[in-house]
Parts: structure tokens; sequence; C-alpha cells
């Protein structure tokens, strides 16, 4: 990885806890909604949600909804969408961008989800090209997204990325979870670019929540990478925030979900954590409760697998550690000090090392030395 991508790896955690309000922007106009998004939305959370329990709580307020109110975004950048002439917040590049909510009301959890648009050359994992990074925080509280993604699908040798998971945790195809692939140039067509990007632009439909009762919120967005080229970008669309003071999730639907959460379908088991996560100190005692049995399949893993190799139960292991580490309360910091106890080969590359939170661990991302030849083949 070059130094500039590790710099700013390093910049998030500063970005994270600068003051925002000192640089807040006017209040963005009102966005029409894209239909094709939005109808894609629906269906992509209809399939994540359907099964033992549902993310939704009796008593979710909608606090913010792409219209005016007490929101302000620290770049209030807005462009249009070549598919349909709908309007998008960004594009962005190498940046943070703050999205800050006051005034809410009493409230447990915060949810937010929206459509990201993954615009450009982005070379996910690849350790040649990449990594081409996104994240999403909340200042004050946990890291909600930290994956790569990828549009170079179309390249036999650079078709990885890490979302539906975090990197550097998992690899999978390109546009693995998203939730519409576009031509080239059809989805937007960045007027900065000195010429038409060969790359499909791509959408992904997220939804995401953590433990909240402060009544300001600010979500950190930022893109991680050091493509010079202007084409390489992203975007937010269909952003919505609520708020509720119940769990999301029942206490009573966590036995179906922990099977899930070891589920060959990376989207099926990136849905089972969030579900989890919606069952706050519910699901924390749960797992607590399984560190037993865990032991026990640990050892038997040990036994007939190369502890190098990735398993299922490896990514298992890593989405308990970031359910219990989102939930937080007084036990997570010991839970999630056993869970990488029992199994360290797995943990040696935890994201947190690619984020600043612990500025005593030096940086452990992939260097890659490549010569001035190398050349993506088709």
């Amino acid at each position: 990885m070059s130094s500039s991508v590790a710099n700013e790896l390093c910049r998030i955690d500063l970005v994270n806890h600068s003051p925002l309000l000192s640089v807040r922007a006017a209040k963005l106009p009102t966005l029409a909604t894209p239909m094709r998004l939005h109808l894609l939305s629906a269906i992509i959370l209809l399939a994540f949600f359907t099964g033992p329990a549902s993310a939704t709580t009796t008593d979710e307020k909608v606090i913010y909804q792409e219209q005016p109110g007490p929101a302000v975004w620290s770049d209030p950048a807005v462009a249009t969408m070549t598919s349909d002439a709908q309007p998008f917040h960004g594009p962005f590049r190498i940046q943070t961008v703050t999205l800050a909510l006051d005034q809410l009301p009493p409230h447990c959890w915060i949810k937010i989800s929206f459509d990201l648009l993954i615009l450009g050359s982005w070379d996910g994992s690849s350790r040649v090209w990449g990594p081409d990074l996104w994240s999403l925080s909340v200042r004050g509280g946990p890291r909600l997204v930290f994956s790569s993604f990828s549009n170079a699908g179309i390249y036999a040798n650079n078709n990885e990325q890490s979302f539906p998971d975090e990197y550097p945790i998992a690899i999978y195809p390109a546009w693995t979870g998203a939730a519409q692939k576009y031509a080239p140039g059809q989805l937007y067509q960045n007027p900065l670019a000195p010429e038409p990007s060969v790359f499909p632009d791509s959408v992904y439909h997220l939804e995401v929540l953590c433990p909240h009762q402060d009544a300001t919120a600010l979500f950190d967005f930022s893109g991680i990478f050091d493509d010079p080229e202007p084409e390489q970008c992203w975007g937010l669309a269909n952003v919505t925030v609520s708020v509720a003071t119940a769990d999301p999730t029942p206490a009573s639907a966590l036995p179906a979900l922990w099977d899930d959460l070891g589920s060959p379908d990376a989207a099926r088991a990136n849905a089972a954590l969030w579900q989890c996560v919606g069952a706050g100190q519910s699901v924390v005692d749960f797992i607590a409760a399984q560190l037993p049995a865990l032991e026990t399949t640990v050892r038997t893993e040990l036994s007939s697998h190369d502890t190098a190799a990735l398993t299922p139960l490896g990514l298992k292991l890593h989405r308990l550690h970031s359910i219990v580490r989102i939930v937080g309360g007084p036990q997570s910091h010991d839970l999630c000090s056993k869970l990488e106890h029992l199994f360290p080969e797995y943990f040696g590359i935890l994201p947190e090392k690619f984020t600043g939170i612990n500025p005593s661990e030096p940086l452990a991302s992939p260097s890659v030395s490549v010569s001035s030849s190398s050349v993506k083949t088709p």
C-alpha cells in the first residue's frame, strides 16, 4: 500500500474527532428520490430482513429523510445521475463527509439507511491496484462499515472485495451484495474525468444501526484510496435516519440468527449480523453463553484445517467480534478479548489497526511493490 493510503487510514480517526459544528455548511435542498434505486432498496431490504426477526421496531421514528430539517452536510455537493437525472450527494473522493443531526428525541437506538454509489475504477482489495476502501462511523461511537468495494470485475486478475464483510477479513468477487450494476457511464459520467470510464458503476443499499442516546448524531462517511483519476468517486442517495427506544430484534430470534452468522452466503450472514446488533445487550449475553461451545468448535477446526486459511468459522468469529464491538456495554471489551484468544490467527489483522482506533498499534496494511509495466488483464 502506498504511503498516501496509509496516511489517509491514519487520518480518519483525527477527522472523526475534529469539531464539526464550526464547519457546518448550508442545508441541502430537498432531494428527489430516484425511483429505480428506491425500488431496488425495497427489494434488497425484503430479501435481507425476511427471516426469524425483523430489524424494524414499532416505536421507530424517522428524523431525517432527504428533506429540509435539522440536518447539515459538511460538504453540500450535489450531482445528477446520468441514468434518471436524479440528484445525489457527491461526487466525493478521498475525504470524510459528515451528516450532523441535532435535537433528536429521546431514544436508545439510531439507524441509517442509504444507497452507496461506487463510481468508476474502484479496485477493492487488490494488493496491486488497491485497496479502495469506504467507511462509515458514528462520531464518538462505533465504526459501522469499513469495507473495500470493486467495480473491476471485468478484469481476470483484479476481481475481489471485502464487502459485505470488513476489510481485510474476507475476499468476494466484485459487486457482491450490490443492488444494481450499471454499464460504464450509465449511472454517472464524471465531467472532471479526462475520458469516459470503462468501469461499470454499482449501487449498494446499506442499513446499519447502533445504540445511541445523545441529542446530537454525527455520521462520518469516508472514501479511502489513492487513485489519482478523478473518475473514481462515491456518492450517497436516499439517506434516511430513524431512532427508536426498544431493541429492534427480540432476544428470541438469536438462536436462529446464530446459524446464519456462519452462512456461506455473505449477504445472509451480513443481514444476520445487523439483526443481532439490534438485540442489544441480549446478544452480548447470548454470545458470552456460547463461548464454551465455540472453544470446542475452534479446537476441532485447528486439528483439521490450515490455520492460515480463513474458514467459515473464522468469518463467523469476526462477525461476532463486530457485533460485540458495535453494541458495546460493560462486558464488551472483555468479551472481544476472549473471542480474539479463541483463534488468534484470525485476529492478527483486525480492521481497528487500519483506522487509528489504537494509535499505539503500527499499521498492518499490505504492501506490494508494483513495476511500471504492471497492467490489468481482462
